[in-house]
């Protein structure tokens, strides 16, 4: 019983500072990364409640059978929460390495050592992150 409040409870409370800060940044700056980030992150707690739903109805009706549905609906949740933040931290991650990477470059305006968009980490990154979840 003490897991499932572990899920339910952070979930409550985090829900309400994500919505507020995502309501800041799309009213303030429209920062296309802070407003993915904080969707994504959204969408994790959002999943862990569902989660934390489906393990509560495991230990309510474990002995009927419905409990495959409610397995289901828990392992729904937890691929949703897993999915998103993994995906969210490895944006965050990506984003912290093109600056660091690219800021010496930007630092000595040298025409011949372009900018490096790492588009093809990036998207292999994403794919990779998104593949264990979902599997």
């Amino acid at each position: 019983m003490f897991f499932v409040w572990t899920l339910l409870v952070p979930s409550f409370l985090l829900l309400p500072g994500y919505g507020w800060t995502f309501y800041k940044v799309w009213v303030g700056t429209r920062f296309k990364l802070a407003l993915l980030l904080v969707g994504l992150l959204i969408a994790t707690n959002v999943g862990f409640f569902i989660m934390g739903i489906g393990q509560y109805g495991v230990l309510l009706y474990k002995s009927d059978d419905t409990i495959f549905t409610w397995l289901c609906i828990s392992a729904g949740g937890m691929t949703i929460a897993n999915f998103c933040f993994n995906e969210s931290h490895w944006l965050l991650a990506m984003f912290y390495f093109k600056m660091a990477m690219n800021m010496p470059r930007i630092i000595k305006r040298n025409e011949n050592d372009p900018v490096q968009s790492y588009s093809v980490l990036h998207n292999v990154g994403l794919v990779l992150n998104g593949i264990f979840p979902l599997a």
